[in-house]
């Protein structure tokens, strides 16, 4: 079941891409044939998509970008205070602290 008030916390477009994918991957699994061409569309969209970096913890694109020292994974400088351990491999950043990546952040930021 859906909660509405989950979904009103995220933005719109936001919405409607997660949507397209969801739609993208429905598509694949009825037609594995067309799978491929249906990835490379997506894969394109996304690359040439600054928000397609986001930030697993907030969702949102980050200003700040820092990686963790195991897996390379990012959190934005934004969320890292409110995070003990790495969102994906659960590295503990007390004792082993994210590297600030300045090349990320002029990638996907470059004002």
């Amino acid at each position: 079941m859906v909660h509405s008030y989950k979904l009103a916390s995220f933005p719109q477009e936001e919405i409607e891409r997660l949507r397209e994918r969801i739609r993208l991957a429905e598509q694949a699994a009825a037609d594995p044939t067309d799978a491929d061409a249906n990835l490379k569309d997506e894969t394109s969209s996304e690359q040439a998509n600054p928000r397609s970096i986001e930030c697993p913890v907030c969702y949102q694109p980050p200003n700040e970008i820092y990686c963790c020292q195991e897996c390379d994974n990012m959190v934005c400088g934004q969320c890292l205070p409110r995070v003990q351990n790495c969102p994906s491999c659960r590295l503990n950043f007390r004792t082993n602290p994210p590297r600030r990546n300045r090349f990320a952040e002029r990638q996907f930021n470059p004002n």
